[in-house]
Parts: structure tokens; C-alpha cells; sequence
């Protein structure tokens, strides 16, 4: 198994994921993993399933080192562009509540609110926002003028 890879899994435990999901998640056809990464050491990365014209990001993780340089930023702004260029038109995702920093990039990004979920997240129990970004709404704006 490639570095990068293992990296991945190490990552993931971030995110409540166990190693074998992980792999699964590598096997999934709608899955992808954009990595950002230096010689051998990941940085950070996006991972999400892409299916038709919608995408669901999954994770959005900077390595602890890296963090508060931009880094999520510029990599999420990349991903939002790739999947334009593939014809995705909406753009899902949830975060916890208290998870202020990812609520500030994704908005930052053009995602907004759609919904709350009351109680979504266990250990400890918190609610979910769940994020919407489309991205046909500047296409459509600029249609208007």
C-alpha cells in the first residue's frame, strides 16, 4: 500500500472511520480522495463521493502542522473547480455544529445552510448542519443581467 495511502487511514481516524472502511471507501467507484501532498508527507485532502451531477463531501482534513495556512481553503476552492468542469451541479456536506473553523470555510466557499439536524452526532451528542452548494447559481445570476 502506497504512503499516501496509509496517511489516508491514519486520517480518517479523525473521522470515526476504522481501517477497513477506509478501504472500502478507496474500492467505492463514486469515490475520490483530491490529496494535497509534499514528497511523500499528505498535507491534506478532500475525500467525497461523486454520483451523476451532485457530489457529497465526506471529509475535509488539513494535517494539524499545516493548519491555519490556507491550505483547506485553497484545496477546497480546487475541488469546487474540478467538479464544475465535471458538470456537478449541487454540492452536499455536513459538520458538527461546534466545528466553528469548517463552518467558516464552507461559507466562505458559497456553501450555505440547508438544514439542521437535531441530536445528529453521538459521543458527544451535537446537531449536524447540513451545507448545500450549487454550482449553477453563478451561471444562473449571470444570466439575469
Amino acid at each position: 500500500m502506497s504512503p499516501i495511502k496509509e496517511q489516508i487511514i491514519e486520517a480518517n481516524r479523525h473521522f470515526g472511520w476504522n481501517e477497513a472502511q477506509t478501504l472500502m471507501d478507496f474500492n467505492n467507484e463514486h469515490s475520490e480522495y483530491y490529496c494535497l501532498v509534499n514528497q511523500d508527507k499528505l498535507l491534506g485532502y478532500v475525500a467525497l463521493h461523486h454520483i451523476l451531477d451532485e457530489a457529497s463531501i465526506n471529509m475535509v482534513y488539513i494535517d494539524k502542522t499545516f493548519r491555519q495556512q490556507g491550505l483547506a481553503t485553497e484545496l477546497l476552492v480546487f475541488v469546487l473547480n474540478q467538479l464544475s468542469q465535471r458538470q456537478v451541479k449541487n454540492i452536499f456536506l455536513e459538520v458538527r455544529a461546534s466545528n466553528h473553523s469548517a463552518i467558516h470555510l464552507y461559507q466562505k466557499t458559497g456553501f450555505d445552510l440547508l438544514i439542521k439536524r437535531k441530536n445528529y452526532y453521538q459521543n458527544p451528542m451535537e446537531d449536524a448542519y447540513i451545507f448545500q452548494k450549487n454550482l449553477t447559481k453563478g451561471d444562473q445570476d449571470e444570466s439575469k443581467e
